[in-house]
């Protein structure tokens, strides 16, 4: 379990608990943001929205259903997260992890436009990513300026060589 996953797991049990007995998993990935929007939950649809779970779950599938409900989520967190996963989706479908995505793409923006639950998603995220072979997060010993070391190079089709020279 992640940090961003502490706010959502209760939510997300209640929900497919609920009322009227035990929805599906596959229900409760698909459609709890929208009933909870509906209902007037949208704190709760957001906690769940940003837990890094609940991402990963609901990327596998249908990415395009999922931009749509975060849209329909009103608040910084669903939004910055909606533009990492529409920014991604070209990354995503050539095979690039999903965390590795992220955390590139969420660090920045949640830190400059004080997004509390993305932060934590960018978090868990950045930490997952440093576990994975060849990943941005580990440090590369690179000095220079903007960032070099969260570069990402994504190549349409087949790429034979690529260079790369560091300023000394």
């Amino acid at each position: 379990s992640y940090s961003s996953d502490a706010a959502a797991d209760e939510v997300l049990a209640s929900f497919v608990e609920g009322d009227g007995g035990v929805a599906s998993d596959a229900y409760a990935l698909r459609w709890c943001l929208f009933h909870m929007e509906r209902s007037n939950n949208e704190s709760e649809a957001v906690a769940i929205a940003c837990s890094l779970s609940y991402v990963r779950k609901r990327s596998a599938g249908d990415i395009v259903s999922f931009v749509a409900d975060l849209r329909a989520l009103k608040g910084q967190d669903t939004l910055l997260l909606s533009d990492t996963l529409v920014l991604s989706r070209n990354a995503l479908s050539q095979g690039t992890v999903l965390v590795e995505q992220f955390w590139q793409r969420l660090t920045p923006r949640a830190d400059a436009e004080s997004s509390p639950a993305a932060r934590r998603m960018a978090d868990d995220a950045k930490r997952v990513a440093s576990k994975l072979p060849l990943s941005a997060v580990r440090p590369m010993g690179l000095t220079a300026a903007g960032g070099a070391e969260r570069c990402r190079i994504e190549a349409g089709g087949e790429c034979t060589s690529l260079a790369t020279f560091v300023d000394p």
